[in-house]
């Protein structure tokens, strides 16, 4: 029987794609499936999938270019057999102990269908460069969606490898908004956890890499589709915050301050000066918001201190290809 299902939808993944799934296969489990939806890689991707289908339960579904991770997301989804999902992207890898940890939570609490935990950055070369917390100064807790949801309503602090779900929850709501490339996990996010409690373990389980192909650099240079999606997320997702949080328009208007904040540091990254200043401006008109609140809630400055930290290596020489078939 599965017990585990982990999407991994892939694009010219070769130089990371074998540490993820090293990081896979090190977790000692033979009740997990691997399900690759491959979007017309055009190099070595395939070729190291395929070299791992003797060491793990492995499927690889291959399509032609279609240009969006999360529809190969969906597709994976809608074909997995586990009790349970979770999404790791090419370039992520699991911590050695992250599937003991969390089958040893939903053990202790029976029923749970949700659970997720804080990560790690780490750069082309797998070292740490920062921790990506969540806002919760609790240990291992079961968190409730008047808990959860005002805060992811203010920022998205989970990451895409983070949770760990019912597969039955997930395909019920409909999986990822297939026509939003930047924002679907943060909408998934909030429409998956006010489904019910969550179970929050304080401890870095996985990791996100931070590297100059990732799609978090390279898809932002589309500064206004970047603005667009994340207010479509805000507009589309504050009448179910309002249903399970009715006094929120604090958690509103910081969110809207965040949203600008955002663009506007990505202008900065990108080097867009107008939209810059055009955004800075516009969060201004939501202060005054509680600044110290909001950077908690966001981790806004775990965010740019990692990314500054890997820009110190944008000198180096090209990264070499991680991980390794045996």
């Amino acid at each position: 029987m599965t017990w585990l299902s982990v999407i991994i939808p892939t694009y010219n993944g070769s130089r990371y794609l074998g540490a993820a799934l090293d990081s896979i296969k090190r977790q000692g489990r033979n009740d997990i499936e691997v399900i690759i939806v491959d979007d017309g890689s055009t190099d070595d991707t395939l070729y190291i999938a395929h070299s791992y289908t003797d060491q793990i339960n492995l499927k690889i579904i291959r399509n032609g270019r279609v240009g969006n991770w999360v529809k190969g997301t969906n597709l994976g989804l809608s074909i997995a057999t586990g009790e349970f999902a979770t999404f790791l992207h090419q370039d992520d890898i699991w911590a050695p102990e992250r599937i003991k940890y969390i089958a040893a939570a939903i053990q202790r609490h029976n029923g749970i269908n949700i659970v997720f935990h804080p990560v790690e950055y780490i750069n082309y070369l797998s070292t740490k460069v920062g921790t990506w917390n969540c806002p919760f100064n609790l240990p291992s807790e079961i968190l409730s969606p008047d808990q959860t949801i005002p805060k992811l309503f203010v920022s998205n602090f989970i990451s895409i490898s983070a949770p760990f779900f019912r597969r039955s929850l997930a395909v019920g709501l409909g999986g990822l908004d297939e026509t939003m490339w930047f924002t679907a996990d943060w909408k998934f996010w909030i429409e998956l956890f006010a489904t019910g409690p969550a179970l929050f373990i304080p401890r870095p389980l996985s990791s996100f890499r931070i590297h100059h192909d990732s799609l978090t650099v390279t898809g932002t240079t589309r500064l206004e589709s970047t603005a667009k999606q994340l207010a479509l997320v805000l507009d589309q997702m504050e009448p179910k915050l309002r249903v399970i949080r009715p006094d929120c328009d604090r958690y509103v208007r910081m969110a809207r301050f965040g949203m600008h904040l955002n663009v506007a540091l990505t202008a900065a990254f990108h080097k867009s000066l107008p939209y810059f200043f055009i955004h800075i401006a516009k969060a201004m008109t939501y202060l005054p918001v509680n600044v110290y609140r909001y950077f908690y809630i966001s981790r806004l400055h775990e965010r740019i201190l990692a990314r500054l930290r890997t820009l110190l290596t944008r000198g180096s020489p090209r990264p070499p290809r991680l991980g390794k078939s045996k």
